[in-house]
């Protein structure tokens, strides 16, 4: 914001400088309409600037106490000081404030008036007006240099004159003046178009006033005096040419007794001009808030281990699609817009994980205490408008926190069935709901069951994903098409039948499940195989036995496109009977972007936008590092997939280039001395479909030798099958000695026993 009497300056040069590049210009110069254009507007941008600011003699910020710029928004040099009869008659908004001194302490209030108070001196500041809004009214001009001074040093004191200081006292907002009198403040939201309100009432009472939506942390207020008691009024809100009335005959008695208008209003609709918030007053003065919309609150329930601030600076993570849309999402302080953001099951924000943490990881025990926690939010954001008559709330969700959204959305529809005053006063309209692959397996992976005490625990009431067809103004569901879905069930929104409501969508696309929800970041995506232990006496036979498994693994497994399976050989290790031992691990390398997620991010934002949600442009996501950016190329590849379905060419080159391995074979393992190991067991239970038959750990399988031995009989195999003692153990067997015999214990060959 440039200081106004800098900017004069400049102005007075500029203008100077095109008044005479004019007279030297003749008229058929292609230059002139335009030197002359410019000419005309500056000049009356400056007459708009000498009008709103004040004359030199008032503008004396630098004696003003420190204490005051202190509470002053913005930096102190953008404010001057009002003289005692210009601020007899203002009222605190977003360039207006005072401040009285009670008790040796500066304290900001909402107005003074001509009322004395012995021992009370106040300050009464405004904002001067930014170059940018008088050029906003005027016509547009080149950005204006922003020119800030310096704050007061420390060691500088001011000092408080006389003339600068504002005699008359702070007022009580009390007395007759302020009992018949009527103030509307509109607090911020999302809308800052121009209102005019319009009061009228019996006797040929006809008062306007025109007010604008306050920007962020400001208040604006207008005021109607001179109220009659036994008289009726009627507020009217003007928006162009649309008229809607706010109240009708409304009695003085109503208005000057807080609370009691909420039970005279009619519910507005969607479409008002103007929103009741509250009913209060302050001192005897009664006061309406009000806002251009109804309150908003949105609420985004991340996926499992998703965190968006510990996922921005991840290696290998990026924030999800629900962090991203809670990033578009207005939060006004202050204001009738408020969101929420719900941390990924697993995860808490600015803690290190613990034990606590990993058991909600694995079987979500916090679950119903999520859901708990996030009504008890809501609830406290709509408190807070005890005269508004409705609220939107929207709803996003990914992976568990989809089903965490899902049960949250008929636990509120229960509430406002059952017990509608819950909200202390709007009814709360859910106005839309988002989800990306909603999974439950609340309670243990795989389990699409729900009712369970792990599920209910710090939540009164059942766990009930299946939505309320009524519960929602809409919902759009979009599903991953390759997910494995052994660990990762798809709790659709379908009903038995197969049926949806038609303000209920759920669509699939390609890629996997964080494919859609988002999570990935571009890089290699590897798949593990279970590693093997080859026994060997010359090199050549361990590259044999090598070869032999990855090809084994590749007929068992399968190989993801544009990847080869490819073996890491750990250090060797002497073993009985001259032979050594080799630890091998398998893996499948391939670069994958993460971009399949911007086109599910773009689709939610579509819907989203359409059905009300207030969101930013996509675009203003690069302002907050977050990627986004889909190439025409992707769509059209996305488009075909789609047409044509899987086996297509446009399908298989979408899973080579963008779609991910989401399932793993073996737990991924990590190098610690040369030597590749596991982390812990020898057979992870992974997303990827296997029969039941080979779930055998090394523990299992030595107990049961165990068994077989003490029996006199023969060890089982992991997959019932098995080779006899006599016959060639094959390349890709693992032997190791167990109880003086030689047991394979291998994790991936289903035909391997004694030898």
């Amino acid at each position: 914001m440039a200081h106004p009497e800098r900017e004069l300056r400049r102005l007075d040069a500029e203008i100077a400088a095109l008044e005479s590049a004019l007279a030297t210009s003749a008229d058929t110069d292609p230059q002139y309409p335009t030197l002359e254009a410019r000419h005309h507007a500056l000049t009356a941008h400056r007459r708009r600037l000498r009008r709103l600011n004040p004359p030199a003699a008032e503008q004396r910020i630098e004696t003003v106490p420190r204490a005051v710029l202190a509470q002053l928004p913005g930096h102190w040099s953008q404010w001057y000081v009002l003289r005692p009869d210009s601020a007899r008659y203002r009222h605190r908004d977003r360039d207006t404030r005072f401040f009285i001194q009670r008790h040796g302490q500066w304290q900001e209030t909402d107005s003074v008036t001509t009322g004395h108070l012995p021992g009370e001196r106040a300050y009464a500041l405004r904002r001067y007006r930014s170059a940018r809004a008088a050029q906003a009214a005027s016509v547009s001009l080149a950005a204006l240099p922003e020119v800030r001074r310096p704050a007061p040093a420390d060691g500088l004191r001011f000092t408080e004159t006389d003339d600068n200081v504002v005699t008359i006292p702070v007022g009580r907002d009390t007395g007759e003046v302020a009992k018949h009198s009527l103030d509307i403040e509109l607090v911020p939201g999302v809308n800052t178009d121009e209102r005019r309100l319009v009061l009228d009432g019996p006797g040929g009472y006809h008062i306007q006033r025109t007010t604008r939506g306050p920007e962020e942390g400001a208040h604006e207020s207008v005021r109607f005096g001179k109220l009659k008691e036994g008289d009726a009024y009627t507020l009217t809100a003007v928006h162009r040419a649309e008229r809607r009335a706010v109240f009708e005959h409304i009695p003085f008695a109503i208005l000057a007794e807080p609370g009691k208008l909420h039970e005279h209003l009619d519910t507005p609709d969607d479409d008002a001009l103007l929103h009741i918030l509250d009913h209060q007053k302050r001192g005897d003065r009664p006061i309406l808030r009000a806002s251009l919309e109804a309150p908003q609150f949105g609420l985004f329930a991340d996926g499992t281990d998703n965190n968006r601030s510990r996922d921005r600076e991840h290696e290998t993570k990026r924030p999800t699609n629900v962090a991203k849309l809670y990033e578009l999402y207005p939060e006004i302080i202050g204001g009738a817009v408020r969101r929420r953001y719900v941390e990924g099951v697993g995860t808490r924000n600015g803690e290190e994980r613990n034990f606590s943490d990993l058991l909600d990881l694995g079987i979500a025990h916090r679950f119903g205490r999520r859901i708990a926690e996030a009504i008890a939010q809501i609830q406290t954001f709509f408190r807070r408008f005890p005269s508004a008559a409705f609220g939107y709330l929207d709803l996003f969700g990914f992976s568990r926190g989809a089903a965490l959204i899902r049960a949250l959305v008929n636990a509120i529809h229960h509430i406002n069935g059952t017990d509608p005053g819950y909200w202390g006063g709007p009814v709360v309209v859910i106005r839309f709901v988002g989800l990306f692959d909603t999974v439950g397996s609340v309670g243990r992976p795989g389990n699409n069951r729900n009712d369970n005490p792990v599920a209910n625990f710090g939540f009164p009431g059942p766990v009930i994903l299946d939505l309320h067809p009524k519960a929602a103004q809409a919902v759009y569901h979009l599903t991953a098409r390759d997910e494995v879905r052994k660990n990762f069930p798809l709790s659709s929104i379908k009903p038995a039948d197969g049926s949806l409501p038609a303000h209920f969508v759920e669509d699939v696309m390609p890629g996997v499940h964080s494919d859609v929800g988002g999570g990935y970041r571009s890089g290699p995506d590897t798949v593990y195989y279970p590693p093997k232990q080859f026994l060997w006496r010359r090199r050549a036979e361990l590259e044999q036995d090598i070869a032999l498994a990855r090809e084994a693994y590749q007929a068992r497994y399968g190989v993801p496109p544009g990847a080869e399976i490819e073996p890491v050989i750990g250090t060797d290790r002497p073993h009985p009977g001259g032979l050594t031992a080799t630890r091998v691990g398998f893996q499948a390398v391939r670069f994958v972007r993460e971009d399949l997620a911007y086109v599910a991010l773009e689709r939610m934002y579509a819907a989203a936008v359409a059905n009300g949600v207030p969101l930013k442009p996509l675009a203003t996501l690069g302002q907050k590092r977050y990627a986004y950016q889909i190439t025409d190329e992707l769509r059209a590849l996305v488009e075909h997939a789609e047409r044509d379905g899987p086996g297509s060419e446009a399908y298989e080159t979408l899973y080579r280039k963008y779609i991910h391995h989401s399932h793993q074979y073996h737990r991924p393992p990590f190098e610690r001395g040369n030597r590749w190991q596991d982390e812990g067991t020898k057979v992870f239970n992974s997303n990827a479909p296997r029969p039941r038959a080979e779930r055998f750990t090394r523990t299992k399988r030595i107990a049961a030798t165990r068994r077989t031995i003490s029996g006199g009989g023969r060890a089982p195999t992991s997959a019932g099958g098995g080779h006899d003692e006599k016959e060639t153990r094959p390349p890709y067997c693992a032997v190791e000695p167990v109880f003086g015999r030689q047991l394979c214990v291998s994790t991936a060959s289903r035909l391997c026993g004694w030898v």
